[in-house]
C-alpha cells in the first residue's frame, strides 16, 4: 500500500463515507501524487484532496481543532492523529462518523467550541458544591450485592404491571 493509498484511506475514515464508483476516477489524479512531498500539507492542499475525492471542504476553523493551530498537517502521523481525534470526539458526540463530519467540518471556532462543551470534564468544584444528599448512602455488602439485579427487574416489572415485587420470596 503506498502513502497516497494510505492517505486515501485516511480520508474515508475522517468523513465516515467511503469512495462511490463514481469517486474511484479522481484517484487517477492523485495516483502519481505524494500529499507530503513537499513537506507539509496544507489546509487549501487538504481541501483540494478532499474535493478531488468527493468529499466536503472544511473550514479552516475545522482544520485548525483536528491538526493543531499551525494549520498545516507535517506528516503522515499528524494526519492519522488528528482523524484519531476527530473520530474519537465524534463518537462521544454524536455516535456516527458521517453525520458528525458533515456537521462539525463546516464550522467556525466558536460553533466548535460549543459543541464541545458537552464533553468536557466537569471541574472538581462542580461536585464539591452539590447540596447535601436527601438520603444517606448505605453499604451492602459483597454477599447480598448480587440481590440488587432482582430488586431492579422487579421494579421494572411493577412498572409493566407484570409482576408485583411484593409477593416474590426470593428477595
Amino acid at each position: 500500500m503506498t502513502i497516497l493509498d494510505e492517505v486515501i484511506e485516511l480520508c474515508i475514515e475522517l468523513t465516515g463515507q467511503p469512495l462511490s464508483d463514481k469517486e474511484q476516477e479522481p484517484k487517477k489524479y492523485l495516483r502519481d501524487c505524494d500529499p507530503f512531498n513537499q513537506g507539509d500539507l496544507g489546509y487549501s492542499q487538504f481541501n483540494e484532496l478532499l474535493l478531488t475525492l468527493g468529499y466536503d471542504r472544511v473550514t479552516k476553523d475545522f482544520f485548525k481543532w483536528i491538526f493543531g493551530d499551525e494549520a498545516v498537517i507535517k506528516s503522515f502521523d499528524d494526519l492519522e492523529q488528528g482523524v484519531d481525534k476527530f473520530r474519537k470526539t465524534a463518537m462521544f458526540l454524536y455516535g456516527h462518523i458521517k453525520y458528525a463530519f458533515k456537521h462539525l467540518s463546516q464550522m467556525e471556532q466558536s460553533a466548535i467550541e460549543k459543541e464541545l462543551q458537552q464533553i468536557k470534564p466537569l471541574s472538581k468544584s462542580h461536585y464539591q458544591k452539590r447540596h447535601e444528599p436527601l438520603h444517606d448512602l448505605h453499604k451492602i455488602s459483597s454477599d447480598k450485592a448480587y440481590y440488587l439485579g432482582y430488586i431492579i427487574k422487579c421494579q421494572g416489572d411493577r412498572r409493566d404491571a407484570t409482576v408485583s415485587c411484593r409477593n416474590r420470596r426470593d428477595l
